[in-house]
């Protein structure tokens, strides 16, 4: 249902564009910059239709975009391969490159058995939460390393003071002898 209403809607974005434009020059009004900013507004929506500019405003539903990318690997695997079989055919060349495009071809197959199935969504959600949960994870080590050198200054500070304790009873301990 999505699918039909974004197509609708870049069908109908040029045909709005071209009815303002036209509407605006047939029957517009009477003052000269009004119908010129009608005209601008109208060739806007027109090459905002036919540029493809609501792609970045309409939502892309495809989940499966990795396992289309390696489809479209695939499809030029077999432009490839036939171009090899042609060439060897022809005995322009021997068969190691239809051997190798035949290789890769199944080295994609496989890769398309992984990736079938892998929603790109949920992944890119799950990389979201695991980037968030590896920066709490940072910023509380950066306050533990922060306190780290308080706590080594009080560690030291109070070692200092038994050294001054233990030389000021040592001389006493001294003169009891």
């Amino acid at each position: 249902m999505k699918r039909k209403i974004r197509r609708g809607i870049e069908i109908a974005l040029p045909l709005l564009g071209m009815g303002i434009i036209f509407g605006s020059v047939l029957f517009g009004p009477s003052s000269l910059q009004l119908q010129v900013l009608l005209v601008l507004i109208g060739v806007l929506i027109l090459e905002a239709g036919v540029w493809g500019l609501t792609s970045g405003i309409l939502p892309n539903e495809r989940r499966y975009l990795a396992l289309r990318e390696e489809g479209d690997h695939f499809m030029g695997l077999i432009r490839l391969l036939n171009a090899a079989a042609v060439a060897s055919d022809a005995g322009e060349e021997d068969d190691a490159r239809f051997q190798e495009t035949r290789a890769k071809m199944h080295t994609s197959v496989e890769r398309m058995a992984e990736l079938a199935g892998q929603d790109d969504l949920a992944n890119a959600e799950a990389a979201e939460a695991f980037v968030a949960e590896a920066e709490s994870l940072a910023e509380e080590a950066d306050a533990e390393a922060e306190a780290a050198p308080e706590a080594e200054e009080v560690e030291a500070e109070e070692a200092e003071a038994e050294e001054a304790e233990a030389e000021d009873t040592e001389p006493a301990a001294h003169e009891l002898n």
